[in-house]
């Protein structure tokens, strides 16, 4: 069965399943003595779908399970958030130019802004 097909959805979940730029959470979800990856947590319409990797059974539906976050990737990821949620403050208040596009990584990220004039010596580490 491919990684795709082995998705289940819970009644509760603290697992962010990404968008507006900002990739999913990962971690691990154990139900009945099994713990199985979560590798990829996304929205489809009103549920949240939580892909588990290994090979064992999905559980049974109606199964109590619980969640674990990987926090360190979680935490890097909200510190890049607010990083750049300030750069796009900064970049808005000092020269007027908007986001018009980004991405981000735990730790890394890149914004695109649109300025009226070339700022060709604008550079930002």
């Amino acid at each position: 069965m491919d990684a795709e097909n082995r998705a289940v959805i819970l009644d509760l979940s603290a697992f962010y399943p990404g968008g507006g730029g900002q990739p999913c959470d990962f971690g691990s979800l154990d139900v009945a003595g099994v713990s199985y990856p979560v590798e990829k947590v996304k929205k489809q319409g009103d549920d949240v779908l939580h892909f588990l990797g290994g090979t064992s059974p999905l559980p049974i539906p109606n199964s109590a399970s619980r969640g674990t976050l990987d926090w360190v990737r979680r935490h890097q990821l909200m510190r890049t958030h607010t990083a750049m949620r300030i750069l796009c403050g900064t970049v808005f208040r000092d020269y007027g130019a908007k986001v018009t596009g980004g991405d981000m990584d735990p730790l890394k990220g890149r914004m695109d802004f649109e300025f009226e004039t070339p700022y060709a010596s604008l550079c930002f580490i």
